[in-house]
């Protein structure tokens, strides 16, 4: 009976804590803003949102109430959909993909650019994390190894401002619409926050 007991509140800590950090990401707001704001450290804010450590109840209803939420979103059933999981779909490639793809969908030429940039970035993934296992043969590339990379970083760094080129040259599109729809605000918003804590961590 004692190991159904823990077993059920460890389940309870872990959907309150995803709820939490899917409430956080969905307002674009960064784990360290949140801890400022509401006066708990990130330390143990990270520990709640990971299902580590149990917050009390005065420290879960003032972060409710920083998020601006409703109780439902992260004490109980909430039709909207605050779980964690509707939003670390960020992390998925495909769904990053899918974000760009619309926002770029009413121009071919601006679309295939993108592509391309994304394809160069997993072709030095799969360059660098293939290279490590000495026993796989590099016959099925062309370009060692070194010009590859640097030849990919030049496409890398020079697409963002090759793509604000042929915007600003093109007849054909209209800069206005370039923007994603409000429905996928959510997703855009926890992918944007997720790269910039990437970029703004001293780990990385």
């Amino acid at each position: 009976m004692g190991k159904f007991t823990e077993d059920k509140s460890r389940e309870y800590l872990d959907a309150i804590g995803a709820r939490l950090k899917g409430v956080r990401l969905s307002k674009g707001i960064t784990q360290k803003q949140a801890a400022e704001d509401t006066g708990i450290t990130q330390s143990f804010l990270s520990a709640i949102e990971r299902g580590k450590k149990s917050a009390c109840t005065a420290q879960i209803v003032s972060l409710i109430r920083y998020y601006d939420v409703s109780y439902e979103a992260v004490l109980g059933e909430h039709k909207g959909g605050y779980a964690l999981e509707d939003f670390s779909k960020s992390e998925n490639l495909t769904v990053c993909e899918g974000l760009l793809k619309e926002l770029v969908s009413d121009c071919a030429s601006l679309e295939v650019g993108a592509e391309n940039c994304i394809k160069i970035c997993i072709y030095m993934l799969l360059r660098s994390i293939y290279r490590e296992n000495p026993h796989s043969s590099q016959k099925i590339f062309s370009i060692d190894y070194e010009t590859a990379m640097a030849e990919s970083e030049k496409v890398i760094i020079n697409t963002p401002e090759n793509l604000s080129r042929f915007i600003k040259q093109s007849r054909e599109i209209n800069p206005k619409t370039l923007e994603i729809p409000v429905q996928h605000s959510g997703e855009l918003r926890a992918f944007i926050n997720e790269c910039e804590l990437m970029l703004c961590s001293k780990e990385s």
